[in-house]
């Protein structure tokens, strides 16, 4: 009889959270703010920009399998928007190098970074970030207004 560690235990329960975090959030997505029934799970949508700001690597993790379950453009554009977004802003620098690897290998990834709206995109990190995903900074992009 083979026994399962504490530490695969562990891990089995994190991938089972990740995966109920990812399809709950992919729901609310598809169900739009405002909706019927968003409320019920606009917790997955907190979660994630909670994750954006204190556990990055975790949140990369969560987008990838986001991607997995669902390329639709809708949730591609809500992932750029929104968790890719807040991620490069938070964490740009540290990710820059995972956000190159990863542009070159999926392309809704890419469309994702497309969705990435920064004010600020004059950095270094944000111009690299930009041309990689093979669009123009936002600063640059006529017909939008800069939030301030």
């Amino acid at each position: 009889m083979q026994t399962t560690s504490t530490s695969e235990a562990v891990q089995f329960r994190i991938s089972q959270e990740r995966e109920r975090l990812a399809k709950t959030w992919i729901y609310a997505q598809q169900l739009g703010v405002g909706t019927f029934g968003y409320d019920r799970h606009s917790w997955a949508v907190d979660v994630v920009i909670d994750l954006a700001f204190h556990q990055p690597n975790n949140l990369w993790e969560l987008m990838l399998r986001i991607m997995e379950i669902d390329s639709s453009e809708k949730i591609v554009k809500a992932i750029g928007a929104g968790p890719l977004e807040d991620l490069m802003v938070q964490h740009g620098e540290a990710l820059i190098d995972k956000v190159e690897h990863l542009a070159t290998k999926s392309a809704a990834f890419k469309a994702a970074m497309q969705n990435v709206w920064i004010e600020d995109g004059d950095t270094p990190v944000f111009k690299k970030f930009f041309t990689i995903a093979g669009v123009a900074p936002p600063s640059q992009v006529k017909g939008r207004r800069k939030i301030r």
